[in-house]
């Protein structure tokens, strides 16, 4: 093919091609944007337009309100609202385009926000320091932020983040601390700590409006009013030492990981108890998982924990004086101790929900706090103590579901006696200790109760009878001023038994069941004239050191006995029928001792002591004569006899002499001294 033929055929496509382009109509179907800018200042700030999604990406520190839009669009198509109408970029923007033949698109317009970090601690001591960070333009530090001495911190409302300590010194003079508006997350917060309290030039409120999640808060001063964290979610631990504040505001605090104090505790600077501030009001707290406590808030009436579920630690409440409402709705458990002592206007105490507790110990002090009622209807499991005590307005102690607990100590105020009655009708376990004193109810039962090692029952003063017998693991049971009890079932083995008259008893109780006291029995300061102990076969030890007008002393069952301790010197007649063997029989000042009835011993394996005065001007007190009361005793370990000034005869011994020694042989001050050879020879009697 020649040229001329090819330019020909070339000639005529480029005619063809550019008929057909004129005779194509306009559709009008595009509806995009292609091109979208913001300035502000002489800053341009280019969109990226991915899809629907228009999107600027700026610093935090960056404000784009009032900037102006510059935009490209499809050829015959419109946008509304119109860019270029709008002022406030920071929220997003939706924008429709339609198309020349009304087909339509929609764009979101939103900022990207970037944090500026400053890298580092950083120390405001003076206005000049603000300034210099100011240019910084910094959202975050990460590092420590330090204020000192500054007229005026308004650079610090665009930080969102401070990722270790806002430490504030005393020389910061400003009477409102609400710069960082804006911060929403912080490491530890300090004013003072808790060796060094705050004190600064001037009385000061703390507010951060925005902080939700913080490390740990300590405020420790006399010179704060206002204690704000309105919008606070979580905290490791929040510490509040003052005896100024006057208002907390917590109110979207919902966990705390450590521990929680509001309190007035005695410093340098922070003197007495706090009495200004009135309520606390946690209402959105629901738990703590480690200790909680308020302390010296001397007119604080109303504490809201309406939806606090757990503790991990101690509940404390101490010297509320004023405080005459506590909301615990739902509090189901408490691992550590909960303590009330101190609330003088508190009438009624409710814990309906609450089913385990570490301990619980509530106490009214010296003035004796005046609770009228106390709910715990749900309480099954204490691991330590349950302590009651000076509640001298507390008639009823209910714990209708309690199974079990180290110990239960229920105390009335000294003097005043009012508790009529305490119901614990599950309860089958005590790991320590039950301990009732100065009630005035006249029935004392736990009728399911099996273990339990060791009970005292004090100033119960209208018992007439206390069964026991069903708790098998009792070792120590004492007895003090139980003026009327006439019956004290027991069971079959206790270490250890002491009964206290209280100097006013006039009934000694018949004692059931018990047979063996492997330790020791003590019976102290009745007001009767004979002692009868029943039931008991063998003991350890028996110890009376007291006893008003008390002449007789009787051992109705007695079998055997280790040490025998008399000190009474108005007794005449002790009888033990069915003795047959002791180690020990010490009789201190037996002034009085006319009759010894033991007919069936016939051993003292270790010691015969008579002391019949504690010295020898007073020996003439002691009226025994003759020791015929131990005729049938073939066995004495030794003898030591004392300050008998009336004692002349020995006779009584004569049978036991072959079983001692001249070293184990001791007669001293009495009216005669017998040696041991004087016995042997049968010199039993003096001139």
């Amino acid at each position: 093919m020649n040229n001329k033929i090819i330019i020909a055929i070339f000639g005529l496509l480029i005619s063809l091609y550019s008929c057909s382009d004129d005779d194509i109509p306009f559709e009008g179907t595009d509806s995009y944007i292609s091109f979208f800018q913001l300035e502000k200042d002489g800053t341009k700030y280019d969109a990226l337009i991915t899809d629907d999604k228009i999107t600027v990406e700026i610093t935090e520190n960056v404000d784009l309100i009032n900037a102006k839009a510059d935009y490209a669009i499809a050829e015959l198509s419109e946008i509304s609202p119109d860019p270029k109408t709008i002022s406030d970029w920071e929220d997003p923007v939706e924008f429709i385009v339609k198309s020349y033949n009304n087909e339509e698109k929609k764009y979101v317009f939103s900022l990207i926000k970037k944090e500026v970090i400053n890298n580092g601690d950083v120390s405001l001591l003076t206005q000049a320091d603000v300034d210099a960070f100011a240019s910084k333009g910094a959202t975050r530090i990460d590092g420590n932020l330090i204020i000192g001495d500054v007229d005026n911190l308004d650079i610090l409302k665009q930080i969102t983040e401070v990722s270790k300590n806002i430490i504030v010194k005393d020389s910061c003079g400003l009477a409102e601390f609400d710069a960082l508006v804006n911060l929403k997350k912080a490491g530890n917060i300090y004013f003072g700590s808790a060796d060094k309290a705050f004190d600064p030039a001037q009385d000061m409120d703390i507010n951060f409006e925005a902080l939700v999640d913080v490390g740990e808060i300590y405020v420790n001063t006399a010179k704060v009013k206002t204690v704000a964290f309105p919008n606070l979610k979580n905290a490791y631990a929040i510490t509040v030492n003052s005896n100024s504040v006057d208002t907390f505001k917590f109110a979207s605090l919902c966990e705390v990981y450590g521990n929680l104090a509001f309190q007035s505790e005695t410093n340098d600077y922070v003197d007495g108890s706090n009495e200004a501030l009135k309520k606390i009001e946690l209402t959105s707290l629901r738990s703590i998982l480690g200790s909680v406590t308020f302390d010296q808030l001397n007119k604080v009436e109303l504490i809201d924990l309406s939806r606090l579920t757990s503790v991990g630690g101690r509940f404390e409440v101490n010297s509320l004086t004023a405080l005459n409402s506590i909301k615990l709705d739902v509090l189901g458990n408490v691992d550590n101790a909960i303590e009330f002592e101190g609330f003088d206007a508190l009438l009624s105490l409710h814990m309906p929900k609450l089913s385990r507790a570490g301990s619980l110990k509530i106490s009214g002090g010296w003035s004796g706090a005046l609770l009228e009622e106390l709910e715990v209807p749900e309480l099954t499991t204490v691991n330590n103590e349950i302590e009651l005590s000076s509640l001298s307005a507390l008639l009823n102690v209910q714990l209708p579901k309690l199974t079990q607990a180290g110990s239960l100590k229920i105390a009335g105020s000294w003097g005043v006696a009012v508790l009529e009655g305490i119901d614990c009708p599950e309860l089958t376990s005590l790991n320590n200790e039950l301990n009732v004193s100065n009630v005035a109810m006249e029935e004392l039962s736990f009728p399911k109760l099996t273990s339990c090692p060791s009970i005292n029952f004090t100033g119960i003063e209208k018992v007439t009878s206390l069964d026991l017998s069903q708790i098998k693991n009792l070792e120590t049971l004492e007895l003090v001023s139980g003026y009327v009890l006439e019956d004290l079932s027991l069971p079959q083995n206790i270490n250890e038994l002491t009964l206290n008259g209280g100097s006013l008893a006039t009934v000694f109780p018949t004692l059931h069941g018990v047979e063996t006291v492997a330790e020791k029995l003590t019976v102290t300061n009745y007001k009767l004239p004979k002692i009868t102990i029943s039931s008991v076969k063998e003991l350890k030890m028996y110890s009376q050191t007291s006893g008003q007008n008390q002449t007789e002393l009787e051992f109705v069952d007695l079998e055997i006995i280790g040490e025998l301790e008399i000190s009474l010197t108005e007794l005449e007649t002790f009888e033990a029928p069915k003795l047959k063997k002791m180690d020990k029989l010490n009789l201190k000042n037996p002034w009085a001792l006319k009759a010894i009835e033991i007919p069936l011993l016939r051993e003292i394996t270790s010691e015969l002591i008579i002391k019949g005065a504690n010295w020898a001007g007073a020996a003439s007190n002691c009226l025994m004569s003759d020791l015929n009361a131990f005729a049938a005793v073939t066995k004495i370990g030794s003898v030591d006899i004392v300050y008998c000034a009336n004692l002349n005869d020995f006779s009584g011994l004569k049978n036991a002499i072959p079983s001692l020694s001249e070293e184990n042989w001791k007669v001293e001050n009495c009216q005669y001294n017998p040696t041991y050879q004087n016995m042997v020879d049968g010199d039993y009697i003096g001139l």
